[in-house]
């Protein structure tokens, strides 16, 4: 009786045990799916939040950086250009500055006459004045020439006309003075005394009017009224040309 007791109580429990499952079961699926239900929401905001804050994060910081990479850059740009402008205004100064010196040495350097012309000039009396049976004085730059009949030159060169008309006529060694003739050599012949043929005294100004060269002559005798005109000896004329070339 007592083990009949047992097996009954050991029965009825187990039918409540298992009469009692489902209902568990079922709580604990209902929280399971309460469990999910609330997972997802919080999962898919946790995804919402990763994909809006971490684009957004991610779209901030580049910005940011190409901001300021840009504004570096541009910084550098204007740096740049203005180093770049700097250096064009500079080269531009000297290059002006390079040119105007470079101007004045011409001008003051540009001489039509020189030593070297000179010296030629010289050959070419000492070979045709023989020829022409005549001897000439050269003007050295330091001792005036005194004619026969009186003139001094270069200081009587003042009073020198050209072709009867009144112009200044200068000694200028360069060529390059503010004469209408800037005369650059003169040579002077005296005819002997002991010789009756022949002119009295020839004088050359070998001279530049206009920067051209031009071989003047004068044969004057009265030594008031000093008249010169190119000449017509056509050795002479050509000889001169050519050397002040």
């Amino acid at each position: 009786m007592r083990k009949i007791s047992v097996s009954a109580a050991v029965i009825l429990l187990s039918l409540g045990l298992a009469g009692c499952s489902n209902p568990v079961s079922e709580k604990m699926q209902n929280v399971s799916e309460k469990q999910t239900t609330i997972g997802i929401p919080f999962t898919n905001k946790n995804l919402t939040i990763g994909l809006f804050s971490l684009p957004h994060i991610t779209d901030k910081a580049p910005k940011t950086e190409s901001a300021s990479s840009s504004a570096v850059s541009s910084s550098s740009s204007s740096v740049s250009e203005s180093s770049s402008s700097h250096s064009v205004k500079k080269a531009a100064a000297e290059s002006s500055s390079s040119s105007t010196s470079a101007t004045k040495k011409s001008v003051n350097d540009e001489s039509l006459w020189n030593n070297e012309k000179d010296a030629q000039l010289e050959s070419f009396f000492d070979e045709w004045a023989p020829k022409m049976n005549q001897s000439y004085t050269r003007y050295d730059g330091q001792t005036p020439i005194t004619t026969k009949v009186g003139l001094t030159f270069p200081e009587d060169l003042g009073r020198v006309r050209v072709n009867d008309q009144s112009v200044s006529v200068g000694w200028s060694p360069s060529g390059n003075g503010d004469y209408d003739y800037n005369v650059v050599a003169i040579y002077n012949y005296d005819r002997p005394d002991d010789q009756e043929d022949g002119p009295m005294r020839v004088t050359y100004f070998f001279a530049f009017h206009n920067g051209q060269p031009v071989a003047l002559v004068d044969q004057t005798t009265n030594g008031y009224s000093l008249n010169a005109k190119p000449t017509s000896n056509h050795d002479v004329a050509a000889a001169f040309e050519q050397i002040a070339k």
